[in-house]
This record gives C-alpha cells, sequence and structure tokens, in this order.
C-alpha cells in the first residue's frame, strides 16, 4: 500500500511569500479570476496542480507519480519525505506543513488473470453504494470515502505510461482507498500535514484501513446460476441456494432504490431490513471461497506485510 494522490493547502501565513514569487517556481502559468478568492495564479510542477492566491497555495497531485513518473512501483515512507522536500525545495516552502485534505492509498497486485474476472466476486459492502463496473473500473462508494478496483495496465497502455519490471507483462489489478472528505475526522486525527506522511505509526494505520476495507466486502463465488449445494440441510435451503444463485450479478442496492421509488413498504426500516436480508443470503451461499477470492485474500495480505 502506497501514498497516490495527495491533496493540500498551506496558507499565506506559512508561505511567507507572495504569489507571484511562488508562481515563477511554475509552469505553464495562467490568471484566473473567481469571486471567492479573487484574482489566482494557476500553474504545474511536474503532474502537480498549483493554485496560488492571497490565502495561500492549493495542490492536487498524484505524490509517486511527482517523485517516480508513475505510481505502479513501490513508494515508500523515504520516498514520501523525499517528494515533500523536492516540493520544498522548488518552491521554496515549508510542504511538511502543508494541511493535507485528501489522500488516495493503492497497491498493484500481480494477478493470475484479467482484473475484470475478479470483480464479480466482489460483492456488496456496508454502508458503501457498490456500482457495476464501468470501463474496466469496481467502485465501492460512501460520500467521503471511495474504493476503487481496476486494471492498471490497460490504464498505463492509455496513457502512455511505461511499465517498470516485476510489473511488466503482468496482469495488474490495482486498489485504491480514497479519503475524499472530511480527512482529519475520518482518521481521528488533530490534523494531518505533509510531516504527518512520512510518521511510521501514521502510515500504519492507514495501512490497517485499507487491508480491513477490502475484507469487509462480501464475496461471493462470482458464478451466475451455480448452486452451492453444500449449504442446503434442509428444503427451505434450496430456495435461498437458489435465490443467492441469482443475486451474483443483481446490485442490492439498485434493487432497494428501485423499492424506495415506488414507496413499496409503507414502514422505511423495510428497506434496511430487505438490504441485510438479501446480502446475508448472498453472503451465506458463499461460505466456501473460490479460487479467485483465494488468491486475492493472499495477495492482499502480502502486500499489508510490508508494511
Amino acid at each position: 500500500m502506497y501514498y497516490d494522490t495527495i491533496n493540500g493547502w498551506m496558507p499565506s501565513i506559512i508561505t511567507g511569500s507572495t504569489p507571484n514569487a511562488i508562481a515563477t517556481h511554475l509552469s505553464d502559468v495562467s490568471e484566473i479570476y473567481n469571486q471567492r478568492y479573487g484574482h489566482s495564479l494557476i500553474g504545474k510542477i511536474n503532474n502537480y496542480s498549483i493554485t496560488i492566491n492571497e490565502t495561500g497555495i492549493y495542490f492536487h497531485g498524484s505524490l509517486s507519480k511527482f517523485l517516480h513518473g508513475n505510481n505502479i512501483e513501490p513508494f515508500t515512507l523515504s520516498d514520501t519525505k523525499q517528494a515533500i522536500e523536492k516540493l520544498s525545495n522548488i518552491l521554496h516552502v515549508p510542504f511538511k506543513e502543508a494541511k493535507i485534505n485528501r489522500i488516495d492509498l493503492g497497491c498493484n497486485l500481480i494477478t493470475q488473470y484479467s482484473p475484470a474476472i475478479y470483480y464479480k466476486c466482489l460483492g456488496n459492502k456496508p454502508h458503501f453504494e457498490r456500482l457495476i463496473p464501468i470501463k474496466d473500473t469496481l467502485y465501492y462508494n460512501t460520500q467521503k470515502r471511495q474504493l476503487a478496483f481496476y486494471d492498471k495496465a490497460r490504464e498505463a497502455k492509455r496513457t502512455k505510461t511505461n511499465i517498470p519490471e516485476p510489473y511488466a507483462n503482468n496482469n495488474l489489478l490495482r486498489y485504491e482507498l480514497r479519503f475524499k472528505k472530511n480527512l482529519c475526522k475520518q482518521l481521528n486525527q488533530n490534523e494531518i500535514t505533509g510531516a504527518t506522511l512520512y510518521d511510521e505509526q501514521f502510515h500504519l494505520k492507514l495501512a490497517k484501513l485499507w487491508k480491513a476495507e477490502y475484507f469487509s466486502i462480501q464475496k461471493t463465488n462470482g458464478k451466475l446460476g451455480e448452486i452451492n449445494f453444500n449449504n442446503i440441510k434442509k428444503p427451505s435451503d434450496v430456495k435461498n441456494a437458489i435465490l443467492a444463485s441469482m443475486l451474483v450479478e443483481t446490485d442490492i442496492n439498485d434493487i432497494v432504490t428501485n423499492l424506495k421509488a415506488r414507496n413499496v413498504f409503507p414502514d422505511p426500516k423495510y428497506y434496511s431490513r430487505t438490504k441485510n436480508e438479501l446480502n446475508a443470503l448472498l453472503t451465506a451461499s458463499s461460505t466456501e471461497p473460490n479460487e479467485l477470492i483465494i488468491e486475492l485474500d493472499k495477495k492482499m495480505n502480502e502486500a499489508i506485510k510490508q508494511f
């Protein structure tokens, strides 16, 4: 698990410089205006987009791409510190004091099969909306947090990104955990600065969350119409097994949304109860993980051991 997108800002009282002075260190500089911030200067440092105005500096981009030119190879804590120091040296401002408001964590897993093959085995997830896979990407969403699974090799080919060894010529499933809003509250931190990113305990905390979010996804056997006979002990189990086999490629969230749109139930609690019962039905039918889930679980555990 490594840092990818790192967004944040630095108030002008910390930068100790003017927008025009800072802008001299940027490329592709232009000026914009809006009513909230007035005049701002925007520019680039490698892949990082920088906006500067009288209130401070705002930045968004990939820390690993900034340092390595890609987000495929490992990105260590020493790399993180080096990237923060490099940003500081280029802009002549203390990036270790920058206030971080978004963190994306990712890892590229070399898999036996094409990434899309695994999506059918990744079922619903409590408190998240599972979206139907689009363009080789599977999302799990809340307002503040997002999980993304996608084909990294295909993306690299599309963006003409060189894939370094040992990842070249392999199937690459990328799993990302994205903290998109209310970062400090989500992570129970008073503040998160550039220096926090290379703190070992903070990084370990994120690694555990990254792993936990994956393992909280309900796993299925991924095979539409295949009945799990091992769980059948009585006549009613037959019906449940058949229903569960039909739910493999069904979006349970979509079912509940349609029920709500039609005002099917008089009591709002019935919708969450229906969702929980369908999820329980699907999970109960998949007590024996198939080879794809066994492989993914093993890859996840191997990845986390590095931290």
